[in-house]
């Protein structure tokens, strides 16, 4: 019977670090890439982790893109911790996965719970090959994940979870973090136009598409800038009708 793990996250983008990690489970993985939700139609409706983002929020955001020195608030700092299509990450996947026999493979989700189910799935459908092992993750996500392996395990109530499955399922941050390389530091590296660091963060084979996140952290920086624009329109339209009104 082999072991296998799964890795949860947004992965923006997959690092030498998460690569490090997979290593460390001892075994084949697959990876769970939550689709990222990208950036609102306006303002109005732009919310991250539940918390209304200011005008102000996407504005500094916008200053930290273009390389401006600017501290950064916890808001800010999840702006612009989610630049890149899920297109890019696939691509970056599509590399990645055949130079590496540890990721058995890549699949694309909404949230923790919808890997939770296609992970019971198919170790239900492959019993007699695969009997879960590790859910790998960065030490600032185990007591999370310990806590949500518990709630699964003592509620049946989700019936497309398989509790027994899942439970038993350990949490396991293997060697920990690798010294300089997270998605910050990646982010950083296009932020400072620095290729070399760039290469040495990510794994073997990406770095030829550092111009790929280039364009696409320009691309994200547009439409946040689109949606700041759109704002004063509107603030623009609602002084004009207010004076109509007068």
């Amino acid at each position: 019977m082999k072991k296998i793990n799964i890795t949860v996250g947004r992965f923006q983008p997959f690092t030498q670090g998460h690569l490090n990690m997979v290593n460390d489970g001892g075994g084949q993985c697959i990876v769970y890439q939550i689709i990222p939700n990208g950036i609102p139609e306006s303002l109005a409706s732009f919310k991250v982790k539940g918390r209304k983002v200011s005008k102000k929020n996407v504005e500094n955001a916008i200053r930290k893109l273009n390389n401006e020195p600017v501290e950064l608030s916890d808001i800010e700092k999840e702006i612009i911790k989610r630049p890149f299509t899920n297109e890019l990450i696939k691509k970056e996947f599509d590399i990645i996965k055949p130079l590496n026999k540890n990721i058995k493979d890549v699949v694309y989700i909404k949230s923790m719970f919808d890997a939770f189910i296609h992970f019971s799935k198919f170790i239900n459908e492959h019993a007699d090959e695969y009997e879960p092992q590790w859910l790998l993750c960065g030490d600032d996500r185990k007591e999370q994940y310990d806590s949500t392996i518990a709630r699964i395990k003592s509620n049946d109530a989700n019936t497309d979870v398989d509790a027994k499955v899942i439970g038993k399922l350990q949490t396991y941050i293997g060697s920990g973090r690798t010294k300089g390389v997270s998605g910050t530091a990646v982010r950083e590296s296009i932020i400072t136009n620095d290729k070399a660091a760039f290469e040495r963060i990510m794994p073997r084979g990406t770095g030829v598409m550092f111009d790929e996140f280039v364009d696409a952290f320009t691309q994200y920086k547009d439409r946040l800038a689109s949606i700041v624009k759109e704002s004063r329109t509107t603030l623009k339209d609602f002084i004009i009708e207010s004076i109509k009104n007068i």
